[in-house]
């Protein structure tokens, strides 16, 4: 699991069951802790490291409240308070039906980036003369995107001058 670090606190009754969100602002520069009559813990977000949210057809979304815990490999007292993420499809979609859409969009991104260096060759072609060792590792890194590429994270290569 992966734990992304919020700026939201959650505030806790004495039985440690969530009551509240409350924003670090309001908080004035207090990290954590007992405040007054409550208990805050900085929020943390749960997602699984296999979990790829796709732009376009899914989106996270938490399960519940934070729940109370303690923080694994540490002093007992020490709490934090953890919000599980789920992946969820937009519009009835699945997972599977994203990842089709989005590897469509890749190629169809990469085929037009393909096109515009195109010159690149006819012109050295024509001109008897090679093309820059740049260009042609550029045009090799968007032919292997298809095979290489997380098509929810994609890396587009650097287009060399």
């Amino acid at each position: 699991m992966k734990l992304e670090n919020t700026d939201s606190f959650a505030r806790f009754d004495d039985d440690g069951a969530f009551v509240e969100y409350s924003s670090s602002a309001l908080l004035e520069g207090v990290d954590e802790g007992e405040i007054g009559e409550y208990t805050y813990r900085r929020v943390y977000v749960q997602r699984p490291e296999t979990l790829v949210e796709c732009p376009h057809n899914q989106r996270m979304t938490y399960d519940g409240d934070p729940i109370l815990e303690t923080v694994p490999d540490s002093d007992p007292e020490q709490k934090r308070a953890t919000l599980p993420g789920v992946l969820v499809a937009k519009d009835g979609d699945d997972l599977t039906a994203a990842e089709t859409v989005t590897m469509e969009q890749l190629r169809e991104e990469r085929t037009s980036l393909l096109s515009e260096t195109d010159y690149v060759s006819l012109v050295a072609f024509e001109g008897g003369t090679t093309v820059s060792s740049d260009m042609l590792t550029y045009r090799q890194a968007l032919r292997d995107l298809p095979s290489t590429a997380n098509v929810f994270a994609i890396v587009w290569p650097t287009k060399p001058e």
